[in-house]
């Protein structure tokens, strides 16, 4: 996703969490024959892979690492009563 790559994948566990499907990939039920269809399609929808690729791209670097320890210390911090003023 960080590559701006759409992304296929079965909707369940970590994909699930991570996939909003329509938005930033196309989940499938567990199914090989659903998966193939999901990847030709997308093969064939330029637009759609741009459009896929690009809000995928941007949901990843929203909720990388570095954000997501950004975010846990300010919650830490107000929940400790510290004033929060800067990021990591």
């Amino acid at each position: 996703m960080m590559s701006g790559t759409s992304v296929v994948a079965i909707g369940v566990l970590g994909p699930k969490d991570l996939i909003s499907h329509d938005e930033t990939g196309i989940l499938v039920r567990d199914d090989e024959e659903e998966f193939a269809q999901a990847c030709y399609k997308l093969l064939l929808d330029e637009s759609k892979r741009q459009r896929l690729g690009a809000s995928a791209r941007k949901w990843a670097m929203e909720n990388n690492s570095k954000t997501s320890v950004e975010k846990l210390l300010e919650i830490y911090l107000r929940c400790a009563g510290e004033p929060v003023l800067a990021t990591v």
